[in-house]
Parts: C-alpha cells; sequence; structure tokens
C-alpha cells in the first residue's frame, strides 16, 4: 500500500509539473516573440536617433505585453564599423513571474522568465537586379527632396556608369563585363534586364558623353506610370513602403572618385562604390538628358543577390534583422 502511495503522489507531481510546463513554455515564448518585435520596431529608427527608436521599441511592446510582463530597452552595438556612434542595435529584455497552477505541490509556487532579444539596422553591402546605370556622388543629395540625374554626364555629381552584365560581379579594378549600347541600357533602365552584383568598395566606370536615348526609350516603356505617393507609403517615420511594384522604383550607387574626391568629371574616369540609394524616378526633359526622381528610405527584407553588414550614413536602401 506504502508503494502505491508513493507511486500515485509521485504520478501526481509529474503530471502537476507537465502542466504548469506546458504554461511555462507559451508564456516564455509570448515574453520572445514580445522581444523581438519591440526590437526590431526600434532599431528600424536607429538611424533617426535613439528618441526615436526607443519610443518606437516601448511603444511596441506595451502594444503586445502582457500584464505581467516589463521591459528593459537599451541601445548596443553589433557591428562596430558601423557609423552611428550611439550604437546600430536596439536590446530588449522582457520579463516576467509565471505563477504555477499545479506545481504547488512540489514547492514551486513561481518561475522567472525571460527573453532577450537584439535588432540591428543594417546597410546594404551587395546590391544586384534592378540598379539604374546612373550614379551619384556621396553626400550630394537629400533623402525626400526632388533630385536630377543627368544622363549625358554633364552634371557635377552624377551621370551615367557601366554596370556588370547580368551574372558577372562588379570588381575594385573595374575588369568585368559591362551593360554596353542602347537597347542594354534601355532594358537595364525599363526593368526588363537586370545588371550583376555590386559590391561596396567596388570600381565603376564613368561613361563621359553618355546618350540621352537609353533613358528615354527605357522610361517610355514603363506602363503603368505611377505617381510616388501613389507607388510608396511614407510612414510617420520617413520610411516608406512599397505599395506597387514597378521599375520606377530602382537602387542607384552612391560613389566617389578613386582618389575620394566627390566632383563629377567630364571625361572617363573610375568610379569607388560606397553606398546604395533607393531612387524613385518621376518624370524625365530634354529627350531624356534629365531624370527627375526622389531619393527614399526604404528598409526591406534581403533579397537574392543582395547581403547587408555594418550601417553606413551614405545610403538609404537599409534593413532591419534580429541579430541575437
Amino acid at each position: 500500500m506504502a508503494v502505491l502511495v508513493i507511486f500515485l503522489f509521485s504520478l501526481l507531481a509529474v503530471s502537476a509539473l507537465a502542466i504548469d510546463a506546458g504554461s511555462w513554455y507559451q508564456q516564455r515564448r509570448h515574453a520572445q516573440d514580445v522581444a523581438d518585435a519591440a526590437a526590431l520596431a526600434g532599431a528600424g529608427l536607429l538611424d533617426a536617433g535613439w528618441s526615436q527608436a526607443q519610443t518606437a521599441a516601448q511603444t511596441n511592446f506595451s502594444e503586445n505585453r502582457l500584464p505581467s510582463e516589463a521591459a528593459s530597452i537599451s541601445e548596443t552595438t553589433a557591428f562596430p564599423a558601423s557609423s552611428l556612434l550611439g550604437g546600430d542595435s536596439v536590446l530588449v529584455t522582457v520579463t516576467s513571474s509565471a505563477t504555477s497552477s499545479f506545481a504547488t505541490v512540489l514547492g514551486i509556487g513561481s518561475v522567472h522568465i525571460e527573453a532577450t532579444a537584439r535588432a540591428t539596422i543594417e546597410s546594404y553591402n551587395t546590391e544586384s537586379g534592378h540598379i539604374m546605370p546612373w550614379a551619384i556622388m556621396r553626400n550630394s543629395f537629400t533623402v525626400g527632396q526632388s533630385y536630377a540625374i543627368y544622363t549625358d554626364n554633364s552634371g557635377s555629381n552624377n551621370g551615367t556608369v557601366n554596370l556588370p552584365v547580368s551574372g558577372a560581379q562588379a570588381d575594385p579594378g573595374c575588369g568585368y563585363a559591362s551593360t554596353s549600347g542602347v537597347s542594354d541600357l534601355k532594358s537595364v533602365i525599363a526593368g526588363t534586364l537586370s545588371v550583376g552584383s555590386i559590391h561596396l568598395g567596388d570600381c565603376l566606370t564613368s561613361k563621359p558623353g553618355g546618350s540621352p536615348t537609353p533613358a528615354k526609350q527605357g522610361l517610355s516603356a514603363v506602363s503603368p506610370w505611377y505617381a510616388l505617393n501613389s507607388a510608396l507609403q511614407l510612414d510617420d517615420n520617413g520610411d516608406y513602403t512599397v505599395l506597387h511594384d514597378t521599375p520606377q522604383l530602382a537602387v542607384m550607387p552612391i560613389v566617389t572618385n578613386s582618389d575620394g574626391t566627390t566632383t563629377w568629371t567630364s571625361g572617363t574616369s573610375q568610379l569607388t562604390v560606397v553606398g546604395f540609394a533607393w531612387f524613385f524616378v518621376t518624370g524625365y526633359q530634354n529627350a531624356g538628358k534629365e531624370v527627375d526622381g526622389t531619393f527614399v528610405k526604404l528598409t526591406s527584407a534581403p533579397a537574392a543577390g543582395q547581403s547587408s553588414g555594418a550601417y553606413s550614413s551614405y545610403g538609404t536602401a537599409t534593413t532591419v534583422a534580429l541579430t541575437q
């Protein structure tokens, strides 16, 4: 009889622990989900300043938390090379106390629940696919303002460049097969021909006296044509969300001259890629000599041919990822 009593008590204890363990797991999973969401919400605004990032993380946590959950939110660094001096990441730790329903028979009244997440804002360091055959000098544009690209290279800080052909990779020595001719460039601009991979530090060659014809033919082939606010939606934090995929939205390399200067030269020159920016084309003038558009901030998940790393203030093409 004593053995039976001991067996039944043990069975009851194990059952009680199993029931509560399932509940604890669910609370732990919820705490992790809340921490992940809050960290991601905050990290996407780190380039706007820690105050905005912290507020976004706290607001997201408040909207999703359980009454028993509390959070600590701090700024930290994942990539030492990041240009965000205060930190490129948001660290969120969510804690709570989960009470026991049945495990009290074992003397377990509650357990401590804790979950931590770190989310990091990163800049793209490799791009491929729909990249416009134009480049712009570092620090020569303002996000959200209208801008003119001069496809004949008559501007002081932007112009037409050679890009690697599809399947090729650019390199620091400009020793790769590149797009050429009106037909290729027109198709690249229209979004019907993808280009190869471009990495930070790669070399692009400018095209002096570039023809405006590819811009005119490529852009006139885009249909439907969208106004910026119809294709993209601007949120309260200055970030855009894509509503309609269109070739009007493309990546543009940000460059310097090989010696680090930022004045566009009239002759053929080798340029160094230092970043990538999203550019939305709104129209063209003078038979394609001038292409008008707006640089926009866009946070997107990496696609095939893209990779990201340390945040750079030069570009507007960023992604946010959980790094812990």
